[in-house]
């Protein structure tokens, strides 16, 4: 019988999202299997028809070159690797997101006053990476339950620069007015902010996040999530978030005008790594249980593009450093760009810092515009961290995360920005996309793995000297990646459009929206005293909340999408409603899903068998129903462990 061209052998159903692997053998020796439309082929001569293929076997002397689908995943989310395999996985997927936190706590620094002071920047950032390891722990074994990485997220600080003309957090001013009342009164920026001035900053981030922190975790554990979102859907979030992007510029400017040769080098690097080089594929070192060590292609410099660029950014820095062509004047801007400008730091910092709530003071007084900047970035995190949760288990291929598990996310989520507030980091965590795009590359979705990576970065911010290696990264080089995390945002905060109809109804309500929130903080930075009622405590807040461009903007785009008539499909909320509202059962029927396995997954493993049996829990919304926890055996309990 004639033998069978490659053309006739059947393909996978996701051939579209999946990576080949090209194994070229004798025909005379091979026995082969694989899933998918599966073709079996065995040495000993029989035909199998599987799928509705007849495959006959091929001439013994003839080589044929077949592709084997593999999407499968090596380890699922509650299997166990081996600790050399987890560890492995565990250290990449934190080098992944590590730039965010440094980047977040710079722009911390900066929005507090602290822009000279390094000691407190390499406090900040350890503080910024133990939070965010705690809530990646927590979240694995007692929240979603997915492999998650929870960390920094940027809607929380992005509000509040748009505040840095006003009186109350203008840094120039603040200083001025400090140093005015003391002994040096010709004391400038470049001498920077006494500790006192930098600590009353932090204390008035602080009551605002943990109230957020509060707010959030009720909405999770009184299962309003669905109902809050029938409100505030894409044609909301988009104006609100986008009007952050115009008071982007001047951070990146600020970072990266001390050398701007170097800051396009270093984003230049990253996008032609992330774009232009993506689809080439590198040999690269790898472990399966049944090849064990070996070599397999695959994009990882597209995947690492913005650390490979930070460190293309530091070489040149050092090289430019060595070679004198930097200044080394202190007053001098381009000194910043020296690798040696900030080097002391890491002498001077301490071995070990162990973050605690009022390390910077605590105090009950809040802002009005940082609370209502905080909340509208603590509901557009919700929206970001469900979209996630989605994703996350569609790649892991598990049952679509139920009701309980999502409210349970948030309700961690809550408890994590609240006590990140009282630590003084300003800001909360959500999911970070990139992570779960990483589990499809190395098809490593364990749960272990992203335990391990909430054990690691608590590792880093305990350890003293990890924050200040990062404070000593030249200011060009953190502008070039700026300009790249930041690009990304805006671009992810346009694609929340996608499932938006473009009509004239949504267009408009978006355009008004941005014009209003540009508008408005302008004219009242400009004129303050055509609102002043001669007290104030209240000329102080509305002042706030007329400076706020994405409160404004936000609350005309919230008005205006719920009194304009469209329908939820028009809105792009259709999909975001109804997934929210079904019952978990008849999600894992699309599935074809059983009980038995969501409960492995999104079971609650610290809760005792007793408790977990009594029917009180149906009246919690981020608690498994009644049914999910019945007659679980031993096997499930070892499972949900894990």
């Amino acid at each position: 019988m004639a033998s069978p061209n490659i053309q006739d052998v059947p393909r996978p159903k996701d051939i579209d999202k999946i990576e080949f692997e090209i194994i070229k053998e004798s025909a005379a020796e091979y026995s082969e299997e694989y899933d998918g439309n599966a073709l079996t082929v065995n040495g000993n001569g029989s035909n199998q028809q599987e799928g509705g293929v007849d495959v006959s076997k091929p001439s013994k002397d003839i080589e044929i070159e077949y592709e084997i689908a593999s999407n499968e995943l090596i380890y699922k989310v509650c299997d166990v690797p081996p600790l050399r395999v987890s560890l492995l996985v565990a250290l990449q997927q934190s080098l992944l997101s590590i730039s965010s936190s440094f980047t977040v706590g710079f722009l911390l620094a900066d929005l507090v006053c602290a822009g000279q002071n390094d000691m407190l920047k390499a406090k900040l950032i350890c503080s910024i990476m133990f939070v965010s390891g705690l809530t990646t722990f927590l979240q694995n074994n007692i929240g979603i339950r997915l492999p998650l990485y929870q960390g920094p997220t940027i809607e929380y600080i992005l509000p509040l620069l748009a505040l840095k003309d006003s009186m109350e957090w203008n840094c120039e001013r603040i200083i001025e007015a400090h140093w005015n009342q003391t002994s040096t009164p010709n004391a400038t920026m470049e001498t920077g902010a006494p500790d006192e001035v930098i600590y009353a900053r932090i204390q008035m981030l602080q009551c605002s996040l943990i109230i957020v922190g509060i707010l959030q975790f009720l909405l999770g554990a009184t299962g309003l999530v669905g109902i809050v979102f029938r409100y505030i859907g894409p044609v909301t979030i988009t104006p609100t978030l986008l009007l952050i992007g115009f008071y982007i510029f001047k951070v990146i400017v600020k970072f990266s005008e001390t050398h701007w040769g170097i800051s396009m080098a270093t984003s230049s690097m990253s996008v032609i790594l992330s774009m232009y080089l993506a689809k080439y594929k590198i040999p690269v070192p790898a472990w399966t249980p049944k090849k064990g060590f070996h070599t397999i292609r695959t994009s990882l410099h597209a995947t690492f593009s913005m650390l490979i660029g930070i460190i293309f950014g530091w070489v040149i820095c050092g090289i430019l450093t060595n070679a004198g062509l930097l200044t080394d004047d202190k007053n001098d801007k381009q000194f910043n760009a020296r690798t040696d400008s900030k080097l002391y730091v890491l002498g001077a910092s301490d071995w070990f810092f162990f973050p605690y709530p009022g390390y910077f003071g605590f105090s009950m007084n809040f802002s009005v515009s940082t609370l209502i900047s905080f909340f509208i970035a603590t509901l557009a995190s919700i929206v970001d961290s469900i979209a996630d949760y989605y994703a996350c288990a569609k790649i892991c291929d598990v049952p679509i995360p139920p009701n309980h598990s999502v409210n349970r996310g948030i309700v961690i989520d809550g408890l994590a920005t609240a006590y990140a507030g009282g630590l003084g980091i300003g800001h909360g965590t959500s999911t970070y996309g990139g992570n779960i795009g990483a589990i499809a590359i190395t098809r490593v979705a364990s749960r272990r793995v992203f335990q391990i990576v909430g054990v690691i970065y608590m590792l880093f911010g305990i350890i003293g000297k990890m924050g200040a290696f990062f404070v000593t990264i030249p200011m060009p080089v953190l502008g070039g990646v700026q300009l790249i995390y930041f690009g990304s945002f805006i671009g992810v905060i346009l694609s929340n459009m996608h499932k938006v109809e473009m009509n004239h109804r949504n267009m408009s309500i978006i355009g008004v929206s941005i014009i209003f929130g540009v508008s408005i903080p302008i004219w009242s930075h400009n004129n303050p005293e055509q609102y002043a009622t001669g007290y104030k405590e209240i000329d102080g807040s509305v002042h706030a909340i007329l400076t706020n461009p994405n409160f404004l903007g936000g609350l005309l785009a919230m008005i205006l999408d719920n009194a304009w008539p469209g329908t939820l499909k028009e809105r792009g909320l259709a999909d975001s409603v109804e997934d929210l509202n079904k019952d978990a059962d008849e999600l894992n029927n699309q599935r074809n899903q059983t009980e038995k396995e969501e409960e492995s997954i999104y079971g609650v493993p610290i809760l005792p068998n007793f408790i977990a049996r009594h029917p009180f829990l149906r009246f919690l919304a981020f608690m498994p129903p009644y049914g999910l926890n019945r007659d679980r055996t031993n096997v499930e309990k070892k499972a949900e462990v894990i």
